[in-house]
């Protein structure tokens, strides 16, 4: 079975709180995408919310990157919501495992 990491991120509460726009929205949408998918699970479910996406200094993200090794396929909601064009430069120095 494949490993699903799902994550899901805001950036201020007054998004979050928005029905459009949650993190709850956002999982229930990439989580009904997964059970679509055949051979597919969730592995976990990592959460930012009210954290910028200019940087990577974001608690959730932080553990999903440590738990790389263990998951098969990270989804998202929007690629905005993992990272903004502002934390790219960060990511050269992120060790995604060969992946």
């Amino acid at each position: 079975m494949k490993k699903c990491a799902i994550y899901t991120r805001v950036s201020t509460d007054n998004q979050a709180e928005k029905e459009y726009n949650s993190c709850r929205t956002q999982e229930d949408k990439i989580k009904s995408y997964i059970h679509s998918q055949e051979g597919w699970g969730i592995y976990d479910i990592y959460s930012d919310e009210g954290y910028t996406g200019s940087n990577l200094d974001r608690p959730a993200f932080k553990k999903m990157i440590r738990e790389l090794d263990k998951i098969d396929i990270i989804l998202f909601y929007k690629l905005c919501l993992l990272y903004t064009s502002d934390a790219a430069d960060e990511l050269d120095g992120v060790d995604l495992g060969g992946r």
